[in-house]
């Protein structure tokens, strides 16, 4: 608006009036769950389900930064079970990171956002690239605030996307001795969609998830 000196200029200050939008967007979610309807949901976790959930949310009110990897192959309900968790989360007044590698899977997860957008993450990435939020920026206090992450299409990502985020995350958390600095971190995927193939890579470069809790889901549903 600078650049137009006709237009008529705000008196209020926004921002500091309503505080940071990001932050502001997401707890209005909070208001937008129904608990009954969460509750059917979580009634039709099945056993396994059920268990990698409580698993989850214990972790993160522990606030222990455990990391898992939820594996389950296509029908599997992962979607379901990771929107069980979020909104949970969120009934409690916690902001959960909810993204996907396409945008296509991020609209069906709620309050999705491609994993690109929400991290700015380079689109030529390299092993030393780094997420283009800086510190005092209103998405790294938003993102300082969150408890928990869901990242689905894991294996789809390439390795530096991930590794970026984790020196995102850990500058932003000023903890450069966690993975992820210290947030709980649920990521998930089907490998036997994406063989994580490199080549003439060793085990290190492979392995990427061996710091990760394996979570399995049975194909079973109700």
């Amino acid at each position: 608006m600078a650049h137009f000196c006709s237009m008529p200029k705000s008196e209020i200050d926004w921002d500091n009036l309503y505080g940071n939008r990001y932050i502001r967007e997401h707890m209005q979610m909070k208001a937008e769950i129904d608990t009954d309807h969460l509750k059917q949901n979580i009634d039709k976790l099945n056993e396994e389900q059920l268990a990698a959930f409580k698993t989850v949310t214990e972790s993160m009110e522990r606030r222990d930064g455990s990391k898992f990897f939820l594996n389950g192959s296509a029908g599997t309900r992962k979607t379901f079970f990771y929107n069980a968790i979020a909104a949970s989360c969120r009934l409690k007044g916690e902001i959960v990171l909810t993204v996907a590698l396409s945008g296509i899977t991020s609209l069906f997860l709620e309050g999705g956002r491609t994993a690109h957008s929400t991290f700015r993450i380079p689109i030529d990435i390299t092993s030393t690239s780094i997420c283009s939020i800086a510190k005092q920026k209103e998405e790294a206090e938003f993102i300082k605030q969150a408890t928990l992450i869901i990242w689905d299409e894991v294996p789809m990502q390439h390795r530096h996307c991930i590794e970026a985020v984790n020196r995102l995350l850990q500058d932003i958390y000023e903890n450069k001795k966690d993975d992820f600095g210290g947030v709980t971190v649920v990521m998930g995927g089907d490998f036997g969609q994406t063989l994580p193939v490199i080549p003439n890579g060793g085990r290190a470069e492979i392995d990427l998830f061996s710091n990760f809790s394996i979570l399995s889901i049975s194909i079973t549903c109700w």
